[in-house]
């Protein structure tokens, strides 16, 4: 979707777009999602997603219809309350179901994801070239959730072996009672923590990276969208090189390796001066990040066996990195300059090393105290 189009046929200012378009979306689905996360373990997951997708299509054709900026932010809201609702239970169906592969899964899950952003261009050209605006795109997305969810309720989740997937939990927890459960377990929050800590070398980086590179390196805007592209391929290329090495190699291990790698690498992007080998770093970059957040994400479920909302609506207390992240690295680039605050970035790949290793310096102790 065009937010340059909405803005035009509202005539919004630059702040009002995106509060209509991120901020009140993102607050609704904050308010609307964590209760509803809380309360869906208790629910069949066999429902729960595919309703939950084929809602998230009738908010796309609310907001395809919008008549206001403000049915159409409210719009948003709710499919954003949808998505965070079905993703995290069809997860929660693959991590219990491939207990022994929950990361090979997360990988795969966030390839899919990855490769769906870079093919909503291309969408979007298809639908401009057919001469249907911003609205249009919004029906062709709608129409295939919808489609979706029809499909998913045709075939079904993936069970595990000796678990039934209509068994519902019909105890008579609160929901208070579960969330502080959630926020007590430290095992859940460190995981949690470290795959908040994955949104910095994302979004984050492009941004501010794409500063770096213009004015350290004198980049040009098609260089830019080429080094990035470059940097997108390695990351494509690393998820599936994770996926295969995943059933040899221990993922903490990995994790921890891939993380201290990743720190090493990105300390020596900012020290080059040729755009070229820039380039290439970005790439070797992208391929070390790929394991990061999957294998993260993976341990924070295992930590809550069948507790797939209990996970994501605790993650939720984790939701205000993303937001105050960008704001305090922009803060850090105008006081000591881009160089000095994209080393904040580094927070990621040590943190999510450091998570790991602590995890395996726990797990040989364990070991040797069993034997």
């Amino acid at each position: 979707m065009s937010a340059a189009e909405v803005r035009d046929e509202w005539t919004l200012a630059y702040g009002s777009t995106g509060v209509v378009l991120l901020v009140v979306p993102l607050l609704l689905a904050i308010l609307i999602e964590s209760p509803l996360l809380l309360v869906s373990d208790r629910w069949s997951r066999a429902k729960v997603v595919p309703i939950g997708i084929a809602l998230m299509g009738v908010f796309m054709l609310l907001a395809a219809g919008a008549g206001s900026m403000w049915t159409l932010s409210l719009a948003f809201g709710g499919w954003a309350a949808m998505s965070g609702l079905a993703c995290a239970q069809a997860q929660g169906a693959l991590m219990d179901a491939f207990p022994d592969q929950r990361e090979r899964w997360m990988t795969r899950w966030t390839l899919c994801g990855t490769l769906g952003d870079a093919a909503t261009p291309l969408v979007i050209l298809a639908v401009a070239a057919l001469g249907f605006g911003w609205r249009g795109a919004l029906v062709a997305a709608g129409l295939l959730q919808v489609g979706h969810a029809l499909v998913l309720a045709w075939v079904g989740l993936p069970v595990h072996a000796g678990s039934s997937e209509e068994e519902e939990d019909d105890d008579d927890e609160s929901l208070w009672a579960r969330l502080r459960r959630g926020l007590a377990d430290r095992e859940l929050l460190a995981w949690l923590g470290a795959s908040a800590l994955c949104c910095l070398l994302d979004e984050i980086f492009v941004v501010f990276g794409s500063l770096f590179l213009r004015d350290q390196l004198g980049a040009s805007m098609g260089e830019l969208a080429i080094a990035f592209g470059v940097c997108a391929i390695g990351g494509v290329l690393g998820l599936v090189a994770t996926d295969r090495v995943l059933h040899r190699v221990d993922p903490l291990r990995l994790l921890a390796c891939a993380g201290l790698a990743c720190a090493v690498v990105f300390v020596a992007w900012l020290q080059v001066r040729e755009l070229w080998l820039s380039v290439v770093l970005l790439f070797v970059l992208g391929v070390l990040l790929a394991p990061l957040y999957p294998i993260c994400a993976a341990r924070s479920y295992a930590t809550k066996p069948g507790e797939p909302g209990l996970v994501a609506a605790v993650e939720q207390s984790f939701a205000w990195v993303g937001i105050v992240a960008p704001w305090l690295i922009g803060l850090a680039a105008d006081r000591w300059g881009v160089v000095p605050a994209m080393m904040l970035l580094l927070i990621q790949p040590l943190g999510v090393a450091w998570v790991g290793a602590r995890r395996i310096g726990r797990s040989t102790h364990s070991a040797q105290d069993s034997a």
